[in-house]
């Protein structure tokens, strides 16, 4: 009988080792879950930041297409002015030989 009693007693005592183990464990285990949690919302957070910097991007990008678009639409419209001027230019600077010149007529209605 008293050794059942041992045995019983070390069964316990190792009954509770055991639990302390895996209560150890568990605690553990707890404190890395803690810890994965707070990196993940560090993660998301950051996610949510990039995500709101990339936006902003995109919204430059909008604004930057439009400018150039105007540039380019600048552009034209001066590169138009210049080819009119050109043009005037060289009907102003004409010469015709052997037809005399009077200064009452006007270039658009010759005689």
């Amino acid at each position: 009988m008293e050794d059942l009693m041992n045995e019983l007693r070390n069964l316990k005592d190792f009954t509770q080792k055991c639990l302390t183990e895996i209560k150890n464990d568990i605690h553990g285990i707890f404190s890395s879950i803690s810890s994965i949690e707070h990196k993940l919302n560090s993660v998301e957070n950051r996610v949510v930041e990039l995500e709101n910097e990339q936006q902003i991007l995109r919204d430059d990008i909008v604004e930057q297409n439009i400018r150039v678009d105007s540039l380019f639409s600048t552009i034209e419209s001066v590169e138009n002015k210049i080819e009119k001027a050109e043009q005037y230019s060289r009907r102003e600077n004409l010469i015709f030989y052997g037809i005399s010149e009077s200064h009452s007529e006007s270039p658009q209605a010759p005689k």
